[in-house]
């Protein structure tokens, strides 16, 4: 089966790619400490921006960071989408955001991390049928194999310069997914992602995926970017099965 994608020319002027990131004060305030432990501090630690005070239940998105903000601080996985997320009012939400223990990946952690979503669904005032996952590099590998393994649990996926297991296609074919890669990435290469949509589309799924001729392993800058579309379309996801 030929590989339906976008492959798009999107190196412009909006877009810094040797950004650097800082978290902010601001930041690290607004969002409390939280843990899947029964304790505070036990079990894996993370951060939680509460949603805006509303009558409705608000989506809460659910980030998984990359391989250079692991640790034990629970503070460096702020960077980038859930600091993004706090600072925009465009989209009001609630934002999860784990923090992956040195020396090991988000494989390790599934069990953890499937408890700490459903305990912030019981707890908080979130809409269980908008709830979004999505990761950047190790965080995409972790978005394609948690999507996979609870795709009865999220309105859709997002995972950014990752890579999964194509056995994983017959979980994921009718979850709304849009994956993005950076055709010159040699962190993670392209192939990874493209595998995954090939084995998706095998299975009669329809996944998105866009391709950014020219850029590296950094093209969550374009995913994450709100002119691109792409969190405006997850925003818009509900869980099939509930559609009304």
């Amino acid at each position: 089966m030929a590989l339906n994608f976008a492959v798009i020319a999107c190196i412009d002027d909006r877009i810094d790619w040797q950004r650097t990131y800082q978290i902010d004060v601001q930041t690290q305030t607004a969002y409390q400490r939280v843990s899947s432990g029964r304790k505070l501090h036990s079990g894996l630690q993370a951060r939680f921006l509460r949603p805006p005070r509303s009558q409705d239940r608000v989506p809460l998105v659910v980030f998984l960071h990359g391989a250079g903000q692991r640790g034990a601080d629970n503070v460096q996985q702020l960077l980038t989408l859930p600091q993004q997320l706090y600072r925009s009012s465009e989209i009001p939400c609630a934002v999860l955001a784990p923090q992956c223990p040195c020396g090991s990946s988000w494989s390790s952690w599934m069990p953890e991390l499937e408890e700490l979503i459903e305990r912030t669904i019981q707890q908080q005032h979130i809409d269980p049928d908008r709830i979004y996952l999505t990761g950047l590099s190790m965080g995409g590998f972790g978005s394609w194999e948690l999507g996979a393994r609870r795709s009865d649990l999220f309105a859709a996926i997002v995972p950014v310069c990752g890579g999964g297991r194509p056995n994983y296609a017959e979980s994921l074919k009718n979850l709304p997914l849009w994956a993005v890669h950076g055709s010159e990435d040699t962190v993670v290469l392209p192939e990874r992602s493209r595998e995954m949509i090939t084995a998706i589309q095998s299975v009669g799924g329809t996944p998105r995926y866009t391709e950014l001729l020219g850029a590296g392993h950094n093209c969550w800058q374009y995913a994450y970017d709100p002119e691109s579309g792409i969190l405006k379309w997850m925003f818009q996801q509900r869980r099939p099965s509930r559609q009304e």
